[in-house]
């Protein structure tokens, strides 16, 4: 099985070339792209899911910087995570996504 880098999204939002250098330097093969292509739908599918009937009562944001494999190199990448707490408590993941860089001027 090919191992699976530490954030999915840098694979996801690629292109397919790029997800076909990523997977074959990471041993994958045709296999792999059927499972990218499985991960994108899945994770495409639950962010457009509807929140509606979920009572969000409270809002947090938060964000961390991983070490994540982009083809060959290893760096650093921005990762916001909106959190979300129920009407009964429940803490529910609302979204998350990789940032761009933040400018000087913010």
């Amino acid at each position: 099985m090919m191992p699976l880098t530490p954030n999915a999204d840098v694979l996801l939002r690629g292109s397919k070339r790029a997800n076909r250098y990523t997977l074959h330097s990471a041993g994958g093969g045709r296999n792999s792209l059927v499972l990218v292509a499985r991960l994108t739908d899945a994770f495409t599918a639950w962010r457009a899911r509807d929140l509606a009937a979920d009572q969000i009562r409270y809002l947090f944001f938060d964000g961390w910087f991983p070490v994540v494999r982009v083809g060959t190199k290893r760096t650093r990448v921005p990762v916001l995570v909106t959190l979300g707490v129920t009407a009964t408590g429940e803490r529910r993941v609302l979204d998350r996504r990789v940032a761009g860089a933040e400018s000087a001027a913010a």
